[in-house]
């Protein structure tokens, strides 16, 4: 039994994995032609990185989740997850980004996605807190809590 489970759970985050390889930006940072949403909010600006809120990603069978844009301007790869999450005051399940598909490169940008399990309406906020580790999953800094409005 525990072994159908895993399976069937591995198969969820492999179909995501596969879909978000899509959804994936890496461009240089001093690119004039940049992918980077113009109508993003930025959330922090804290030691070389920038993370903006740049929009929904859709339900992949999973649920809808956000977009967030992280601007690595280390001289070092950066690894970023949300901890603590709720959504409309609910502590909420969420899928995170998986490695190495978004370590962010020195000088780079990519567009993550994450996607809060069972949610098929993004309305109300979500709450988390971003959490930023180089590439060898040292913690840098934990952002205080930051508040999206849907």
């Amino acid at each position: 039994m525990k072994k159908i489970f895993l399976s069937l759970f591995l198969c969820i985050v492999l179909c995501f994995a596969c879909s978000a390889c899509g959804t994936v930006n890496e461009t240089s940072s001093g690119d004039s032609n940049s992918d980077a949403d113009t109508t993003s909010t930025l959330l922090i600006d804290q030691e070389s990185i920038k993370i903006s809120f740049c929009g929904i990603s859709p339900d992949i069978g999973v649920g809808e989740g956000i977009y967030l844009l992280v601007e690595n301007s280390r001289a070092e790869s950066v690894i970023v997850n949300i901890t603590e999450v709720s959504f409309n005051d609910v502590m909420q399940a969420v899928i995170q980004p998986q490695m190495p598909l978004h370590l962010t490169s020195p000088g780079k940008q990519s567009k993550q996605p994450f996607v809060f399990s069972g949610v098929k309406d993004l309305t109300g906020k979500a709450q988390f807190k971003i959490k930023v580790m180089n590439e060898n999953f040292e913690e840098l800094f934990v952002s205080d809590f930051v508040e999206i409005s849907f």
